[in-house]
């Protein structure tokens, strides 16, 4: 694969730093608001994070999963 979309992705590059795009595999693009941050990542190219975060429970929002099951008396179950 050449990294050029087909179909309704025609034109569209992978950005993987193929066919003069930029290297993005790992990243998220952020955008840029040069009147009101004064966050780092509002020079070009700055890059920043990590390639993966653990989460302690302090973290995690509140949430809930619903959960339901239901078995016969033969064992068969949903």
């Amino acid at each position: 694969m050449n990294g050029k979309g087909i179909g309704e992705h025609a034109g569209w590059y992978i950005c993987d730093g193929r066919n003069g795009t930029s290297d993005l595999r790992g990243r998220f693009v952020i955008g840029r608001d040069v009147f009101n941050s004064t966050s780092s990542y509002s020079n070009i190219g700055m890059q920043g994070g990590l390639d993966t975060v653990a989460l302690t429970s302090d973290e995690m929002p509140n949430h809930f999963h619903a959960f339901q099951a239901h078995t016969t008396v033969d064992g068969e179950h949903s």
